[in-house]
């Protein structure tokens, strides 16, 4: 009788899963020249993925790469170093 050895696969816990995400994200933004931003994009397009299906595994430090992106793109409003939800009101707003 020949025994055979059992393999098992651990699978990568989701702290695991978003720190190779990060790394990955990085090497990206280095390799391509790109913004935080345009990496996770291009990341999602070459993986036929949704953006929004990447977006849990963003971790805090990413995030943080991604909101100074934006303010620095005047694409998120900041005041009195918060972020300002929503969007500016319109004088059509009020009509």
């Amino acid at each position: 009788m020949i025994k055979t050895a059992e393999v098992r696969v651990k699978s990568p816990s989701a702290k695991e899963e978003m720190k190779l995400f990060q790394i990955e994200i990085q090497n990206l933004m280095k390799r391509l020249d790109l913004t935080a931003m345009e990496a996770v994009v291009h990341y999602a397009q070459k993986r036929g993925m949704e953006v929004e299906v990447l977006a849990k595994l963003i971790n805090d430090d990413l995030k943080a790469v991604i909101k100074e992106e934006a303010i620095s793109l005047n694409c998120l409003r900041y005041k009195n170093g918060k972020v300002i939800r929503g969007r500016k009101s319109t004088t059509s707003d009020s009509k």
